[in-house]
């Protein structure tokens, strides 16, 4: 039986490379390191600067200033010295753009000295939009983890290349889908003429096009996401995001060589369970703008179908995954097996722990029938269109038949009407967007194969001999460093801690 890994003594005197750190991942991924373990040698953040920001405001606005790093706090007394004089010690925010190489790190002694000290790179960056514009898509996703690949063959002590993806590379596949790589160059439709230079390339040309042409900003933004909808469909995956990370995958497999890399395949993440603290939640999620949409009122029906495996997992158990794949896999590239998909990593719950649409759906209602008892209007439940046909009648029902005689009505009474129409306008567009974006989710029928955080599982303890706090709600948080998720009640989690947190975040 393999020995159990202390994923404490793992990080400890550990200097560690992240990127993406301004993300919903990426900030409970650091404050769990920083609040598990103090003695971490340093962790160094690639960070973009932006308008008006510089990377030190942006670490002390978006990232550190943030309501997740409050327990962290209270462990240095709620002292705000002793907090700042801590991760002043322990971080290094360095300002640099994964869409570069080098990772956009200028200074050369900077680099050099990196090279020398990292023991592990994290590579959390990507934009996650959908229907990102095809150029960005690409200079992140894609080259992004070119750079950051090429990066981490120069560190001379670099145990552990972490790679985030996504589980929905895998497209709109059906039936178990297994851990195993993409191959470069092939599409999920059998097309095997996918070639990365030329995408980029025809990224490129588009844009030098439409701005030699004049388009404005808007105009060439709309094109650009037009774009990367159409390539990622004609090699057969549904959204830009989606493909543009599997192009990623690729380049990891390519060329990770002896690179002690692993790939890890998220699903649907969600609002923290557990750590630092319940219903931490950053930015719409995906299920959440369903639920925003449902608690405004503005959602009577969707298009999908209930009986449907919702493959979802707190954010803080993708994080405990993370860590302990790093501890297993420092300067290895197998879990324990010979086999070629060992090096990556399903993290989900569809296929030991299933939820359905529907779950969600009684969840929300239950919810929220009670927060509105007292108001005058009472919630409905959500229907659920199983077929494109039944939702297309449903929006013509509820929608078009309604806008067409708003429209007449605005001519003969010279636009009286026309804040009217235009707000059910807007509601009629978010619905057809809604419905375009998320149909590959709602319908999907693929159960995540996750063997490898089968074998984790049993080798991952936190500390053989000592209690660790992970919870403002617990003094005395069990040894264990909590991933598995055949212990969560989904209606439980759902009605007590996310739907709650969705609103929370909605309000604010």
């Amino acid at each position: 039986m393999a020995a159990k890994l202390n994923i404490a003594e793992y990080l400890e005197n550990k200097t560690i490379l992240i990127t993406g750190v301004t993300g919903f991942l990426g900030k409970i991924f650091l404050e769990k390191i920083l609040r598990a373990q103090p003695n971490v040698n340093k962790i160094f953040l690639v960070m973009r600067a932006s308008t008006g920001k510089s990377v030190k405001e942006r670490m002390q606005n978006d990232v550190i200033g943030n309501e997740l790093f409050e327990l962290l706090k209270e462990q240095y007394g709620g002292n705000e010295d002793g907090f700042s004089s801590f991760i002043s010690e322990k971080v290094s925010v360095i300002e640099g753009d994964v869409a570069d190489e080098d990772l956009g790190i200028v200074d050369g002694s900077l680099l050099s000295s990196l090279f020398d000290q990292i023991h592990a790179v994290v590579n959390i960056a990507a934009t996650t939009k959908f229907d990102e514009r095809y150029d960005v898509a690409l200079s992140i996703n894609t080259l992004g983890t070119k750079h950051v690949m090429d990066f981490s063959k120069k560190c001379s002590k670099l145990g552990m290349l972490l790679h985030v993806s996504t589980a929905y590379v895998a497209g709109e596949r059906s039936g178990i889908i297994s851990e195993e790589p993409l191959r470069m160059g092939e599409g999920l439709n059998g097309d095997t003429n996918l070639d990365i230079d030329s995408e980029v390339q025809l990224a490129m040309t588009q844009l030098y096009k439409l701005r030699k042409d004049g388009a404005n900003k808007f105009t060439e933004k709309i094109a650009m996401k037009k774009l990367g909808i159409q390539r990622a469909q004609h090699y057969g995956w549904p959204n830009t995001y989606v493909f543009t990370k599997s192009m990623g995958e690729m380049i990891v497999g390519k060329y990770r060589s002896e690179l002690p890399v692993v790939i890890m395949r998220p699903t649907i993440i969600t609002s923290t369970i557990e750590e630092p603290f319940p219903g931490w939640l950053e930015g719409n999620r995906t299920i959440d703008s369903f639920l925003t949409a449902y608690a405004k009122g503005n959602l009577s029906f969707i298009l999908g179908d209930p009986n449907l495996i919702m493959d979802v997992i707190p954010g803080d158990y993708v994080v405990n995954a993370m860590l302990g794949i790093m501890a297993c896999h420092h300067q290895t590239l197998h879990v324990g097996s010979d086999e070629d998909d060992g090096y990556i990593y399903h993290v989900g719950s569809s296929s030991r722990n299933p939820v359905t649409y529907d779950i969600l759906q009684e969840s929300a209602f239950r919810y929220l029938s009670l927060v509105k008892a007292g108001g005058k209007k009472k919630m409905k439940r959500i229907k659920f269109c199983t077929t494109k046909e039944k939702f297309d009648f449903q929006m013509k029902l509820s929608y078009k038949m309604p806008l067409e005689l708003l429209h007449a009505l605005d001519v003969v009474l010279f636009n009286l009407l026309k804040t009217k129409y235009s707000k059910l306008k807007k509601r009629y567009n978010y619905m057809m967007r809604l419905a375009e974006l998320y149909r590959p989710y709602t319908f999907f029928n693929g159960i995540f194969n996750d063997k490898n955080i089968g074998r984790l599982l049993q080798r991952t303890t936190f500390s053989e001999d000592e209690e660790i706090s992970f919870s403002s709600s617990s003094s005395s948080r069990t040894k264990e460093i909590d991933f598995d998720v055949e212990t969560i009640n989904w209606e439980e989690y759902f009605t007590t801690i996310h739907i709650p947190s969705v609103l929370k975040h909605m309000v604010n």
